[in-house]
């Protein structure tokens, strides 16, 4: 249970940061 838990943790952390990573770059395209 723990290891599944901390695997679904960290494709959310990974989904985090692409996300974040896209909006910085739109961000920065847009301006």
């Amino acid at each position: 249970m723990l290891n599944i838990k901390a695997t679904s943790k960290s494709k959310e952390d990974r989904s985090t940061s692409t996300r974040s990573t896209m909006y910085t770059g739109v961000y920065l395209k847009d301006v």
